[in-house]
């Protein structure tokens, strides 16, 4: 059952001696929902009926994700149906099918739940509650968008308030990245971007790049939305009514701040940067599929290159991947030639993967994992590529900025990459070869 409520539920018992049903197990708690993040109210009165329909359903489909460790829920229509999906550390899975009007009563109750406007589906809207499931608390951000004849995408990202991925460390960069991000934080000057795609962590990398800067040397002020993240020895800083962020950076550089946190990249953004990064230390985050496309978004914002990469620290940008179960990965010694093809050291003696019925004697299926379900993992981290600005890679902007070139220039000079990160993690044991490759060869989900 997919969509359950019940603990050691029974089926019942039909024979000719008319033995009464076996009784059902304990019932699930269903998840209490604590309000909107923007302090809208629920009226449950005028919404009678939205709840007698919808309600328990969407408290009984996000309480069933939440309990199969989904990080993303999503409702998606086609033709008279709509399916429930569950995005388990980075991977979709269909997790049960509604009818049209049930997948409308879910997103509704969502939508009012979150503080959003019912009534409105031809835009895109977001907001976000609080929730308690077996005694622990989860921050639920919901989207909802148009996706025609008045129908919408609803998309809930589930965030463990426990579990605490913001620092570099905790978001498992290496240590030649975390030096790289206090050398570029500790000039006070230029522009360092966190670059990806949708649903790729590009927002938790920027702020792991915050992380990553020594708060007891260096002054940090924030601008924009950074949700429910952490904001400890740093300090939130609020645009006065009517000014533009051209008229803000002064105030702050005024305090003697070191670094500033922006708002993500655009035009507007871009133009502050360069009246400014002579001053100051900027952190931000744009769209690119790799860190090399996150450069030339950034450039494409300016009318002469080569100020742009005057103003630029450098891009990072990192790919999600998944890690090894602790309670059921498997131990195997690589073959000498697997380790010359893959370019991982030659002296590594042991490495890991998820568990299958080769490891049995008896050539059966392994026992389900409790703590994976199965999957053979639990949980993300990111393999992280950097992009270096330098005079070399500054002077193949100005001719044209080739993503080739650049990237055989990035090679060259030694920068660090998916591949090289992707097998430190290999060799570390957080990984497996067969997950590196399926990260290298997918997209991501969202």
């Amino acid at each position: 059952m997919i969509f359950g409520r019940k603990k050691g539920q029974r089926e019942e018992k039909d024979d000719d001696d008319g033995d009464e049903e076996e009784e059902e197990g304990e019932e699930l708690d269903l998840i209490a929902f604590q309000g909107a993040f923007n302090g809208m109210p629920v009226d449950w009165k005028v919404n009678a009926k939205l709840a007698q329909v919808g309600l328990e359903r969407a408290k009984i489909m996000v309480s069933d994700g939440i309990r199969r460790r989904a990080n993303i829920i999503r409702i998606e229509h086609k033709a008279d149906k709509a399916g429930v999906f569950l995005v388990i550390d980075g991977i979709p899975y269909p997790a049960n099918r509604l009818s049209r009007a049930e997948a409308v009563a879910i997103t509704q109750v969502m939508k009012l739940l979150a503080g959003l406007n019912m009534n409105e589906k031809s835009t895109t809207q977001s907001g976000g509650m609080t929730g308690i499931l077996d005694e622990k608390k989860y921050t639920l951000f919901v989207e909802t968008s148009p996706m025609g004849g008045g129908l919408e995408r609803l998309v809930v990202r589930v965030i463990d308030q426990k579990v605490v991925l913001e620092k570099p460390e905790q978001l498992g960069f290496s240590t030649e990245i975390r030096k790289k991000i206090r050398e570029f934080t500790s000039n006070k000057q230029k522009l360092t971007l966190a670059a990806g795609p949708r649903a790729s962590g590009v927002t938790s990398m920027a702020w792991g790049i915050v992380k990553g800067i020594d708060v007891y040397l260096y002054s940090v002020h924030l601008l924009g939305e950074f949700g429910h993240r952490d904001t400890t020895n740093l300090t939130p800083f609020k645009q006065l009514e009517g000014d533009s962020l051209d008229a803000t950076i002064p105030r702050i550089i005024r305090i003697e701040s070191d670094v500033i946190y922006l708002p993500p990249m655009n035009a507007e953004v871009a133009q502050v940067v360069l009246k400014y990064y002579e001053k100051i230390n900027f952190i931000s985050e744009i769209s690119g599929a790799d860190a090399i496309a996150g450069l030339l978004n950034y450039v494409k914002l300016f009318d002469d290159p080569a100020k742009a990469c005057d103003t630029l620290n450098g891009v990072f940008c990192q790919k999600l991947i998944r890690l090894l179960c602790n309670e059921c990965r498997t131990p195997f010694r690589p073959n000498p030639k697997i380790l010359a093809k893959t370019g991982l050291p030659p002296e590594t003696k042991v490495l890991y993967r998820p568990p299958s019925k080769d490891d049995n004697e008896d050539g059966e299926e392994p026992d389900t994992c409790e703590n994976c379900g199965g999957t053979g993992y639990v949980g993300l981290t990111g393999m992280v590529e950097l992009i270096e600005m330098n005079e070399e890679i500054k002077n193949l902007i100005i001719a044209g900025g080739n993503p080739a070139a650049i990237r055989t220039q990035a090679k060259k000079d030694n920068m660090p990459n998916f591949r090289a990160d992707g097998l430190r993690l290999v060799a570390e044991g957080k990984t497996s070869l067969e997950e590196l490759q399926r990260v290298f060869t997918s997209a991501p989900t969202g």
